[in-house]
């Protein structure tokens, strides 16, 4: 029998647990209030000097100046290497949006004209850069290699843009996924890996910045907007890639750096969307050749139904459909059709997490000869928890799913490749989903 001093000693042990544990968990309640995002939509054109005097801090190093002149905000001047003005707005918190610049530069590599975030209290950031000349290109920095690293690397996308004529210069910010990506007109370029989370504090930073010493430049800035994505729901939509350019707004882009793979997106008018992707070479079998997906969503019933022309596939796995999207749903939770080719031969397949072990369960259908053209379905009950595919007319057997009513999830187009030769070229013509 325990003595009277270890039972109040066990008790109140017991009340200090249970108080430090109501300690952690009110300071964890506080904190999410507190990392609560708080950014907000907003579009200046820069036309009025008052507005803009309260909205931007500006930070310069070296000659370069600012004017707003003719309703647009006009970097000019000259300097040294590494000279730069940059222009902040305040700090806000940020869960997943995506940032816009309109700008003219010089044609000229001397120059470059830079659009990002800033994390508060670090000072650390994630840009996008374009430079300009007769090899235009887009840089972008601020990859972080591993969870515990400060140390930061960047890439670099040769692009086509025409001298002397307006571009914008897109920034996805999407922590969900851990990415921060860029896109030029449109057309998605590169992502890093930023390592920051939902709820980040940072400020959106924009300005120019001299890559050699130069005697005059000048700049032109006509219009910075930044849209928040609601994770609240996923409108109904039904994308045919009709228009100029991929709409950043609603599709977010995951690409192999350069020196692991090259991946064109981009398009195609009456086509759809061409995604040529090609291997250089693989870390781990299997490696993301691409991935494009939506901003996340709490999981509803819906019907995912799409079409594409698979052109050439090597050595990889195509998929459509679903994918858990934050660190409560798992990556590895998903929900997908598509054509698998290894050797000669290529078949369509449905898989997903409906294994009782949490493992994937793959479905192998027909074989099929490329180019083929891949109608496909799918479908998720959230009351019943059951979620069936159709490929090419063929129903399969419905499953239950182990992704469950409003997990936050995404819906998903990529390939994997098994090997450093795996290649993907296709067309998506159409992509419709239909909450229910």
């Amino acid at each position: 029998m325990r003595s009277w001093r270890s039972i109040v000693l066990w008790i109140t042990g017991g009340v200090s647990g249970f108080a430090l544990l109501y300690v952690i968990f009110a300071h964890l309640f506080a904190a999410s209030h507190r990392m609560s995002p708080d950014a907000r939509d907003f579009g200046d054109g820069f036309g009025d000097p008052a507005a803009f005097a309260s909205t931007y801090t500006v930070r310069k190093h070296g000659e370069l100046s600012h004017a707003l002149r003719g309703g647009a905000l006009v970097v000019e001047g000259g300097g040294k290497t590494g000279d730069e003005i940059l222009f902040a707005t305040s700090s806000r918190r940020y869960d997943d949006g995506v940032v816009t610049l309109r700008f003219r530069a010089p044609d000229t590599d001397a120059v470059e004209t830079f659009l990002g975030f800033e994390q508060t209290g670090t000072g650390r950031t994630v840009t996008a850069g374009f430079v300009g000349g007769a090899a235009p290109f887009v840089r972008i920095g601020g990859d972080v290699s591993g969870p515990l690293r400060a140390g930061t690397g960047s890439q670099d996308a040769r692009v086509e843009a025409a001298p002397g004529e307006w571009h914008t210069l897109a920034v996805q910010f999407t922590p969900v996924h851990g990415m921060i990506s860029a896109a030029l007109d449109g057309r998605p370029l590169l992502g890093v890996h930023a390592g920051w989370f939902q709820g980040t504090e940072a400020r959106i930073v924009f300005g120019a910045r001299l890559r050699s010493d130069t005697p005059k430049v000048s700049v032109e800035l006509d219009g910075l907007e930044m849209h928040t994505l609601d994770w609240a729901i996923l409108k109904s939509f039904d994308e045919t890639f009709s228009g100029e350019f991929v709409d950043v707004k609603r599709w977010s882009f995951e690409l192999p750096q350069p020196d692991l793979g090259t991946t064109d997106v981009h398009i195609e008018k009456g086509k759809g969307l061409l995604v040529d992707a090609k291997m250089r070479g693989i870390i781990v079998d299997p490696s993301f050749i691409f991935l494009i997906k939506t901003f996340p969503f709490p999981l509803h019933g819906f019907r995912i139904a799409a079409e594409l022309t698979v052109e050439d596939l090597e050595d990889a796995t195509l998929f459509v459909g679903l994918m858990g999207a934050s660190a409560w749903t798992s990556a590895d939770r998903v929900f997908d059709v598509g054509v698998v080719r290894h050797k000669a031969e290529a078949s369509v397949f449905a898989a997903g997490a409906w294994n009782a072990n949490g493992g994937l369960a793959f479905d192998r259908g027909a074989e099929v000869a490329l180019p083929h053209r891949l109608s496909c379905e799918l479908r998720y009950d959230a009351a019943t928890g059951m979620g069936q595919a159709t490929i090419d007319g063929k129903a399969y057997d419905p499953h239950l799913l182990d992704l469950k009513a409003l997990d936050i999830v995404s819906v998903r187009i990529g390939a994997i490749g098994h090997s450093a030769g795996a290649k993907a070229r296709l067309h998506v013509h159409r992509i419709a989903v239909e909450m229910r």
